[in-house]
């Protein structure tokens, strides 16, 4: 009985894991999006265009590469901080 308790649990905190990255990566997606509209529009020195581009590339890896290699949507902030900025 206990092991049977004990399997369940893990396989619920596995699903938990497996769909809680799913949301922060779509999470991500949403955000990266975001970043590509506003950089059509928004008027940024070349420097903070850079800037945002590579904060919108390392968000965009950080998302694909797991909850291992960073938090991506803290990086896409930034670069949406910076567009935001600027209306």
């Amino acid at each position: 009985m206990k092991s049977l308790l004990r399997l369940s649990l893990g396989t619920a905190l596995a699903v938990f894991a497996f769909t809680a990255n799913q949301a922060s990566a779509a999470d991500c997606d949403y955000m990266v999006g975001e970043v590509n509209e506003l950089l059509k529009t928004t008027e940024l020195s070349q420097e903070q265009k850079d800037q945002v581009m590579q904060l919108r590339d390392q968000g965009q890896a950080e998302a694909g590469n797991g909850p291992a290699s960073g938090d991506c949507e803290d990086t896409l902030q930034q670069a949406l901080d910076i567009l935001n900025a600027e209306d």
